[in-house]
């Protein structure tokens, strides 16, 4: 993970890490009411993998955190509606060994704007 924050050009000191070890950046906090795992949300995401392959993206989808995987439930309750967040998820707080997930074992690269919640 820090070698591709590296390698896009970015300041990896501009980026905080979770416990969990999940980097991620806030550009906007956003405003109104805090976002948490059991929130219905609208947002416009991109999902990458490491290597910069585009795995999922959507210019407006509506989703509960709980749903989804633990990088998001851990991340998005940084944010307000109008949020900003760049984040990198390691494969324990993505899809782990899952082949449900856009590959196994793989660190992910998420770009999310929060549009209502």
């Amino acid at each position: 993970i820090r070698k591709r924050i590296q390698a896009l050009g970015l300041n990896l000191s501009d980026y905080q890490k979770t416990e969990s070890g999940i980097y991620y950046n806030i550009s906007e906090q956003g405003d109104g009411n805090p976002i948490t795992v059991d929130s219905t949300v609208t947002a416009v995401y991109k999902g990458y993998l490491l290597n910069g392959t585009i795995f999922d993206q959507s210019d407006s989808v509506n989703f509960t955190p709980k749903n989804l995987v633990k990088a998001w439930q851990e991340i998005l309750p940084k944010i307000k509606k109008g949020g900003e967040v760049h984040f990198f998820s390691p494969p324990t707080t993505a899809y782990g060994i899952s082949s449900s997930g856009p590959a196994p074992f793989a660190s992910l690269e998420f770009d999310v704007t929060i549009k209502d919640n």
